[in-house]
């Protein structure tokens, strides 16, 4: 039984991840604070006429473009603070309560400096409002984020978790009458 309650845990984690998206003052803040709207619609305005694509459509297209492009950061190997050198993964290690408590982590990548042996901590975050504030990870974060953001437009979505370690988000389009893919590590939206 042990061995099959630690293949349920992720699960779990993922389950309380999500229903964290339908939290509506979380929905307002991120609609308040965090996207810049007005700019959506100006570059939209812009856009429409020019277009056969529907304007929910060109908001999610707009949404996708800023989350890529000026919000999220892709975190690949950090620099070394000391010597600038670029520093080289060296173990997992088990998160502090900190990063348990405020940013729901269970693990944490360790890497170290080859030339002057410093450390680096870079926790794998799952809650959504600590990602707002580090605005930076991988596939995982990314998606987790994106698919937050979604809902405080209105959009329909759900974020699709794969057990080969791979997750999207997918957001529903009412004019196409389809879930689109979207892709928000790389931009793109079929």
């Amino acid at each position: 039984i042990p061995s099959e309650f630690n293949k349920i845990i992720p699960f779990i984690s993922t389950l309380k991840q999500v229903q964290s998206y339908e939290d509506i003052y979380l929905r307002r803040y991120i609609r308040s604070s965090i996207i810049p709207l007005e700019d959506f619609y100006q570059r939209i305005s812009n856009r429409i006429n020019q277009t056969d694509i529907d304007k929910r459509d060109l908001l999610l297209l707009e949404l996708l473009k800023w989350f890529k492009e000026e919000f999220f950061s892709w975190f690949d190997r950090p620099n070394c603070d000391r010597c600038q050198k670029l520093m080289n993964f060296f173990q997992y290690v088990q998160p502090t309560r900190e990063e348990r408590e405020q940013g729901d982590a269970h693990k944490v990548e360790l890497y170290k400096c080859s030339t002057c042996s410093s450390q680096y901590r870079f926790p794998r975050f799952n809650a959504p409002l600590k990602l707002l504030e580090t605005r930076c990870g991988r596939c995982g974060e990314a998606a987790n984020l994106f698919t937050c953001l979604c809902p405080s437009l209105s959009f329909e979505s759900r974020y699709i978790y794969d057990t080969t370690d791979h997750v999207w988000t997918e957001v529903y389009s009412e004019n196409q009458r389809r879930w689109l893919h979207c892709d928000s590590c790389e931009n793109l939206c079929d």
